[in-house]
């Protein structure tokens, strides 16, 4: 018998994989982050690893932009909070585009945030 059988599929393990992350970010004071490139059978691929001690959590994408590591890290929701700080980052930061935001915090559609995070 197949392990994916007994799992129920790929579904099953990856519900359970997401809520351990979920679970892993919400448990942390703190998280550390890293992500490393590879080619497979002439295709770039990109493994990014969330964690700490307590838990560790690993995906595989065909992506290593900003915009991807956010949608990683969100655990699934869909939006994103530019805080006071991270808009002084990004001020200071001459990689990113000019933010106005208009509110305190900037609540931002995950369209908006590509267009901050080039």
């Amino acid at each position: 018998m197949q392990i994916n059988d007994d799992l129920g599929g790929h579904a099953g393990f990856h519900a359970e994989k997401d809520g351990l992350k979920r679970a892993g970010l919400a448990a942390s004071d703190y998280i550390s982050v890293d992500d490393s490139g590879a080619r497979h059978q002439g295709r770039n691929g990109y493994v990014t690893q969330i964690g700490n001690e307590w838990f560790a959590w690993f995906s595989i994408t065909d992506s290593k932009s900003r915009v991807n590591f956010l949608e990683l890290l969100r655990a699934g929701h869909q939006d994103y909070i530019l805080t006071e700080a991270a808009l002084d980052y990004i001020a200071a930061e001459s990689t990113f585009k000019p933010v106005t935001p208009r509110y305190e915090p900037a609540f931002c559609h995950p369209s908006r945030v590509a267009e901050v995070l080039v």
